[in-house]
């Protein structure tokens, strides 16, 4: 995942949790959701777990997809550490995938995945010989997709960008778990507290970022 994807979708929950925290209805509805869909993938464990994976790692190739709304079922289901490996091994194996996209395949078609302006922009900050720790930064700032196929167009050294990858979807995919168990565990005053830091910090994360790269030329 990344700051500005998750600042987007945390939004979009805050503002939610919001409404649904003000009806008890909706709540439940949400949770009867949850339970369902939890207990649709513990009673298909296997194909559950590659679907998971396989949404996991589609999410980062396409921006406006995401597999966050499918991890408090996964939760319910398989327990935090199960889908955590579950979540992290599909973001990890989209971020090859987008990589490799970047690296052999033509402009055309990653157009279909992603704003190429974004890439060509972030290309003339970033290059092959780029630092490791501005390329972890940009890994982690930056919309998974776009960083991906920026670093595979490039050629970026596939090693460190596989370090990259995994050293910033880490804290992302714990984070995401953490929000899942409150979120089923119906601590909705944490749960909606955790969800603005998470935005406010992603926000943050974000600008900060921007105002770095911006000097890079």
């Amino acid at each position: 995942m990344n700051s500005k994807k998750i600042f987007l979708i945390l939004s979009v929950l805050a503002a939610l949790a919001l409404i649904i925290f003000c009806s008890s209805y909706l709540y439940n509805v949400v949770l009867s959701s949850i339970g369902y869909l939890g207990d649709y993938l513990k009673e298909n464990k296997f194909f559950g777990g590659i679907l998971f994976i396989g949404i996991s790692a589609f999410s980062v190739l396409l921006s406006p997809f995401s597999s966050v709304p499918l991890v408090p079922s996964a939760v319910l289901a398989w327990g935090n550490f199960l889908t955590f490996l579950l979540l992290f091994t599909g973001w990890i194996i989209g971020g090859i995938v987008a990589y490799l996209v970047g690296s052999y395949s033509r402009e055309k078609l990653i157009e279909r995945f992603v704003s190429f302006e974004k890439i060509e922009y972030y290309k003339e900050r970033i290059s092959p010989r780029s630092q490791f720790w501005l390329v972890f930064f940009f890994r982690l700032a930056v919309p998974s997709e776009v960083a991906s196929y920026t670093l595979g167009i490039i050629r970026y050294d596939f090693e460190k960008y596989l370090l990259a990858t995994i050293l910033a979807e880490l804290p992302f995919a714990i984070f995401v778990i953490y929000s899942s168990y409150i979120l089923i565990s119906e601590s909705i005053f944490l749960f909606a507290g955790v969800l603005l830091l998470g935005t406010a910090g992603s926000y943050f994360l974000y600008r900060a970022f921007q105002k770095k790269i911006k000097s890079q030329k």
